[in-house]
């Protein structure tokens, strides 16, 4: 699954457990799968995690996503 598609996945669990409801357990099974070594988080612990580490990327253009950073030459 794309990360942009599991950090909304991820808010959906935080919205979820913020309005005193169950997460779908569809979401909780994506965000488990895709991250099985924090599979043992509490599900707001899980949903935070995800997008922690995936919303350096998740938003990126794709472009930007591969581009090579700049050369000091480039900055200067």
């Amino acid at each position: 699954m794309a990360p942009n598609k599991l950090v909304e996945t991820a808010l959906r669990v935080l919205v979820a457990w913020t309005d005193g409801r169950k997460p779908a357990l569809v979401d909780l099974d994506i965000l488990k799968e895709a991250f099985p070594s924090s599979a043992h988080l509490p599900e707001d612990e899980l949903a935070c995690q995800v997008i922690h580490d995936l919303s350096g990327r998740a938003f990126r253009e794709p472009a930007e996503a591969d581009a090579a950073p700049p050369t000091i030459d480039e900055v200067a």
